[in-house]
């Protein structure tokens, strides 16, 4: 049950909420607080453990998709990978975070390239005809 009525009845009143986040820091952007979502991931990738490589990913999908900064998503995604390959050294690897992330630094260095065009496959491979 929450607190505040209207809050169950999807109407927001900004007061109410907490000035950052308790469990997860998505939920400022889900309002459209795409700065406060960028300060509150920020805080957990600088932290330790998992959680900061979860939100190294979640930093840097903001960046790239909220913000339109592909040089800070690539940043947040080599940052993550750089605490991925310290927890692997500690004995606690993340093979499918490495993986995303590694996607993810990939996709980014190729959009960076000059020149780089999107390329969309055609065809009865894809579903396409």
């Amino acid at each position: 049950m929450l607190a505040e009525p209207s809050l169950a009845r999807g109407v927001v009143h900004h007061d109410v909420l907490p000035a950052r986040p308790t469990v997860h820091g998505d939920f400022p952007a889900w309002l459209g607080r795409h700065l406060e979502a960028l300060d509150a991931w920020s805080g957990l990738a600088a932290g330790p453990g998992r959680i900061a490589v979860s939100a190294a990913m979640e930093l840097a999908k903001l960046h790239e998709h909220g913000l339109r900064d592909r040089e800070a998503a690539l940043a947040a995604a080599l940052h993550g990978l750089a605490l991925v390959a310290r927890r692997r050294r500690m004995g606690m690897s993340e093979p499918t975070l490495e993986a995303d992330l590694m996607y993810r630094v990939a996709r980014l260095q190729r959009r960076q390239r000059p020149g780089a065009k999107r390329t969309v496959a055609w065809g009865p491979t894809t579903g396409y005809a």
